[in-house]
């Protein structure tokens, strides 16, 4: 089975987690990855730049609004949209 884009972005995410010393228990598509996992703007930073390299997707930074960053799954449609 081929993992889709929500499913790779869900395992880079676990990794950068786990780099930061945060638990990645329970995430989830839907999960708020600020107030669930507490992510700051430089581990977010950090992962879409991570993103961008390992997925071959091109982040728009300046377009990317509050909404799309709050869950994987806003992340993957704002990623489909640009």
């Amino acid at each position: 089975m081929e993992n889709t884009m929500l499913d790779r972005i869900q395992d880079l995410l676990r990794e950068v987690l786990a780099a930061r010393g945060l638990p990645a228990d329970g995430l989830t598509a839907e999960s708020n990855l600020f107030v669930d996992f507490g992510l700051d703007s430089i581990a977010l930073l950090e992962f879409l730049v991570e993103l961008e390299a390992r997925l071959g997707v091109a982040v728009d930074f300046e377009s990317l609004e509050y909404e799309d960053l709050v869950s994987l799954t806003s992340l993957e449609q704002a990623l489909q949209r640009a």
